[in-house]
């Protein structure tokens, strides 16, 4: 998926998913929340932090 898609699938501008790809700014878990919908595949199994 290209970042115009992901972008546009997120409901965000393509110049804040090269920001946060780039690690030039701090993105809320909302907003990683809503990159990681976007694509519209559902997850695989559970995560867990360690």
């Amino acid at each position: 998926m290209s970042i115009e898609r992901l972008a546009e699938a997120a409901a965000m501008h393509r110049r804040s998913i090269i920001q946060i790809e780039a690690g030039r700014v701090a993105a809320r878990i909302s907003t990683l929340h809503s990159i990681a919908h976007a694509p519209g595949v559902p997850p695989v199994g559970k995560t867990r932090v360690r």
